[in-house]
């Protein structure tokens, strides 16, 4: 039961950094703004975590883990519905620039100068990365084998990723149309090529 409870009151905590990072920022998050509004101390907060750094390393992890079931449950919903190359945009388009990812990108930036920070999130990142491309290859048995298919997708999801967030952080807008479809059209045709089949018209 004491156990439960602790992990009742880690998961707030950790939700609410994941919260304050979206909100205010790595810089904005304070260990007074992740207790703001949980209705729990500073005390209670370094009573399970030993610094701020390891409750935004808790919150890198939960972000990245939702990304993950948002892929897979994305990837689920839109298999037999399209090929290949349109379910991977769908995923790029819905991912790019969610709550989730803006998170786990600000606390990555961050951990680029900051190097206790960087110990805790590398492992994690390195997972997730493997995990990432391990889901590829669970949705797309027919491509995995390919040599050249996770290279190609990471590549091109990550632009498009690039180009979203971008958009978000300084012009609060999507990228311009010419430049997604310019991606859309490179993505398809890399699939219809590594497939060995002619690329369809969008």
């Amino acid at each position: 039961m004491q156990h439960a409870r602790s992990q009742i009151t880690r998961d707030k905590l950790v939700d609410a950094a994941l919260n304050s990072v979206y909100r205010h920022g790595h810089k904005g998050t304070t260990t007074q703004q992740i207790c703001e509004g949980t209705g729990l101390t500073q005390g209670a907060l370094f009573r399970h975590f030993e610094t701020k750094n390891e409750v935004l390393h808790s919150a890198f992890s939960r972000a990245l883990e939702r990304i993950l079931e948002h892929c897979d449950a994305s990837l689920h919903a839109s298999r037999g519905q399209a090929d290949a190359a349109h379910r991977l945009w769908q995923l790029a388009e819905s991912t790019a620039a969610g709550r989730c990812h803006l998170v786990a990108i600000e606390l990555a930036v961050a951990a680029r100068t900051q190097p206790e920070l960087h110990r805790l999130l590398h492992e994690e990142a390195l997972h997730y990365r493997d995990r990432f491309v391990a889901l590829l290859g669970a949705h797309f048995p027919e491509y995995a084998s390919h040599r050249e298919f996770i290279p190609v997708v990471l590549s091109l999801i990550t632009q498009y990723v690039g180009m979203a967030v971008t958009n978000c952080l300084l012009f609060t807008h999507s990228p311009s149309s010419e430049r997604t479809e310019w991606a859309r059209r490179v993505l398809q045709s890399e699939i219809a090529r590594i497939a060995g089949t002619p690329c369809p018209t969008i």
